[in-house]
């Protein structure tokens, strides 16, 4: 065969397959079906929560106590808060108290910082076997006149007999140096029954804030080395286990993976071995630029069903104005679409949003409050959800006038306890409800 005949072929050749190339990319078959919808079930909503007329805590203290919290022992509720000097110039944050119901009344009042400097957002917890666990962040920095604007550090003890006694308060964490802290909001437990908690550090400005974790074993707190996120960060976390034993976070971060601008997406990671590592950070929603996201809370139901829930601002700045949520049926490997919890609600001011828990039945109770310049007609909100099902928006405890700092717990029987400063209200104080679930 001549080279042109050769050569003839070896085109003929390249064209044939030009073709059949072409014809791949150009193929104008049906696309395949896009995968079902991520679903997640839920028959919670069957039962309902009947809430007790609010108890006042009969708290004796110098100046105002607020932001309480409430945890659970042997069916009686333990309450835990910071005192606010109003004497002075300004308005500073004292101490973090406790006080606990019992057979015969509310006890008196107990200060477990019993420091020189502001102790404040006290976050109270009952373990798996019964101990109390309650921390709380310090400023130790001076922050000269108004010491009492953000924490810089986070203290931790516990009691094993029911609040009766504490152990001496230990330091977990200290920014000092810090240019950003963000103190934990919520503890989860190990099937060890150790106490595990995250929270927010920046070293500069030049650096990404970092999400660290921290567990306290026998030998105490140990943690923090590994920043969770990776490389670019994150903020604002929250922290649960699963049944099976898998630690997940939520937490804040920008989505980089398109050019569009953003902030404060939501996203999750999760750890097979108490957070020695983590997987990838998977995103749950992209806020995008103009609606970000802010305090998102992550709690487990039944049968590894895993909800976050965040507060959002649907009018472009930093005001938050709607709570969202989502769901995986699967333990964090895939998640509904984002969904507006509160469509209905209207807000003058602001949304704070204040915590979440999982009651018996599974389902996940929702409490927030509203904020402005005036602290009248803020009444507290509240909201249960199971699945995709939601309930609408409804005053907590049907109460009228400004309520704030709920906190929020379940028991062992699966109902529902909260607390929270009562500022319309005769006598103004602190005050507690159960929340039957029927």
């Amino acid at each position: 065969m001549t080279p042109q005949s050769i050569s003839y072929l070896v085109g003929r050749v390249a064209i044939k397959l030009a073709l059949v190339v072409l014809l791949i990319g150009c193929d104008t078959t049906t696309e395949p079906p896009e995968p079902d919808p991520v679903a997640c079930e839920g028959d919670a909503l069957s039962s309902s929560v009947t809430w007790e007329t609010p108890e006042q805590v009969p708290v004796d203290v110098d100046g105002i106590a607020t932001h309480a919290d409430v945890a659970i022992h042997d069916g009686e509720p333990v309450i835990a808060f910071h005192q606010v000097d109003t004497t002075g110039t300004f308005v500073t944050i004292q101490d973090v108290y406790v006080v606990r119901r019992t057979a015969s009344g509310w006890t008196e009042p107990v200060n477990l910082s019993q420091s020189d400097t502001p102790s404040m957002n006290p976050t109270l917890a009952a373990g798996p076997d019964g101990t109390l666990h309650l921390m709380w962040g310090e400023r130790l920095q001076d922050a000269t006149p108004r010491p009492d604007v953000v924490p810089d550090a986070v203290y931790y003890t516990q009691s094993t007999d029911g609040g009766q006694t504490w152990q001496p308060a230990e330091e977990v964490f200290a920014s000092r140096s810090d240019d950003f802290f963000a103190a934990p909001r919520s503890f989860a437990f190990d099937d060890e029954g150790h106490p595990h908690i995250v929270l927010t550090s920046q070293e500069n400005e030049e650096t990404p804030p970092q999400i660290r974790h921290f567990v306290r074993n026998t030998s105490g707190w140990t943690g923090g080395k590994t920043p969770i996120g990776g490389q670019g960060g994150g903020f604002g976390p929250d922290i649960a286990f699963s049944e099976t034993g898998v630690l997940s976070v939520t937490y804040l971060a920008p989505d980089t993976t398109r050019e569009e601008r953003d902030r404060n997406s939501v996203f999750v990671t999760h750890s097979e071995d108490n957070g020695q590592t983590w997987s990838e950070g998977v995103l749950v929603d992209r806020s995008g630029y103009s609606e970000p996201a802010q305090t998102p809370f992550i709690r487990y139901g039944t049968n590894d069903q895993l909800y976050i829930v965040w507060a959002k601002s649907l009018n472009g700045d930093l005001s938050a104005d709607a709570i969202f949520g989502s769901c995986s049926p699967n333990g964090g490997t895939e998640w509904t679409e984002a969904k507006n919890l509160t469509p209905s609600f209207s807000i003058d001011g602001f949304l704070t949003f204040s915590s979440v828990a999982i009651d018996g039945t599974g389902a996940a109770n929702l409490v927030f409050q509203k904020s402005g310049f005036s602290t009248t007609s803020f009444p507290a909100f509240y909201l249960r959800g199971s699945g995709e099902t939601w309930t609408s928006t409804e005053n907590l405890l049907d109460a009228d006038g400004a309520s704030q700092h709920i906190g929020l717990t379940t028991d062992e029987t699966g109902d529902v306890h909260v607390s929270l400063r009562m500022i319309d209200r005769d006598p103004e104080g602190i005050y507690y409800s159960r929340g039957t679930v029927e």
